[in-house]
């Protein structure tokens, strides 16, 4: 992670080098020229700007790596049995270690069956993590199948983009997640039954769509 900083940071002094070098060849030639004055003017404010970047940049990166750093055992949210698996059965002590892993390879760890891989799913959701890309589409596909409900967990309803009157029916149902969605769907067999309003309904279908949910949910 020291590294990824360092990359980062001699990235941009780089280019700071570049735009110092320039405000020198053309120092002689500002005092008389009021509109290059005010193009390097310009200039000048985007290195400010661009200082501001790289310090946001290097913030979120050290950031990253002390949650990447962050010991499993003292991190809050996972059940005694799944952090057994991890960290005895497989030697995973880190959430950076955890987060380098396929799921397919947390998978096929001794008592982490699919249900206990949703869990792990919803622990790196939360804290803005998830596993490593399989290394094929097909695989790819039968692990977002498996881990369709943490995803579906993940993504709540006021942030799907909605409309004012498909809201006001979430809210109506009190629907708060996907999951919720999903859930309410299967028990009322059809929610474009119970929601009277066609308009809202295929608005409810075209933003779960645009998060990568179809309807209706496959089970």
């Amino acid at each position: 992670m020291e590294q990824e900083i360092t990359i980062v940071l001699s990235k941009y002094t780089h280019l700071l080098e570049e735009l110092n070098a320039m405000f020198k060849d053309l120092e002689h030639v500002i005092k008389e020229n009021t509109s290059l004055r005010e193009q390097v003017q310009v200039l000048e404010e985007q290195v400010v700007q661009l200082g501001g970047v790289v310090a946001k940049e290097a913030e979120s990166v050290v950031a990253q790596a002390k949650i990447d750093e962050m010991a499993l055992a003292d991190v809050s949210g996972m059940t005694v049995n799944v952090f057994n698996a991890l960290h005895y059965g497989a030697g995973i002590k880190t959430l950076g270690e955890l987060a380098s892993r396929k799921a397919s390879e947390i998978l096929r760890i001794n008592r982490i069956g699919k249900a206990s891989l949703n869990e792990i799913a919803e622990f790196l959701y939360s804290r803005g993590l998830d596993f490593v890309k399989e290394d094929s589409v097909l695989e790819q596909k039968r692990i977002d199948k498996i881990l369709l409900p943490s995803k579906m967990k993940s993504v709540k309803v006021e942030d799907l983009g909605l409309s004012k009157k498909a809201f006001e029916w979430m809210c109506k149902l009190k629907l708060e997640t996907v999951y919720n969605i999903w859930q309410y769907d299967g028990a009322t067999c059809y929610l474009n039954l119970k929601i009277q309003d066609e308009e809202a309904f295929e608005n409810i279908v075209s933003c779960l769509e645009k998060h990568g949910f179809s309807y209706p949910f496959s089970s």
